[in-house]
């Protein structure tokens, strides 16, 4: 899987944060049609997956490396932390 992000963020480059703007709208989409009361669970996890693929493949192109992606995620979910009431604390 790796190999196949590194060939893609090489071949699309600067073009990749287009192709992440696409699956983030069409994700976007999808979730408002479910806030319509359309049950399309199914279409919301594979555009879910479209928008992770694609943002891989822009961190790929910045040169984020897993350390760094690993603590900048950690980071900001203990910051997420205050957000949860006392009484429901994890």
């Amino acid at each position: 899987m790796k190999d196949i992000i590194k060939y893609l963020a090489q071949r699309n480059g600067a073009e990749q944060d287009v192709f992440v703007l696409e699956e983030m709208s069409e994700l976007q989409k999808e979730l408002m049609k479910h806030r319509r009361g359309r049950e399309n669970r199914d279409e919301i996890v594979d555009e879910c997956v479209d928008v992770l693929l694609t943002i891989s493949i822009l961190l790929e192109v910045y040169n984020a490396s897993e350390e760094e992606i690993k603590s900048l995620m950690d980071f900001k979910l203990n910051r997420l932390r205050d957000f949860i009431p006392k009484k429901e604390e994890i």
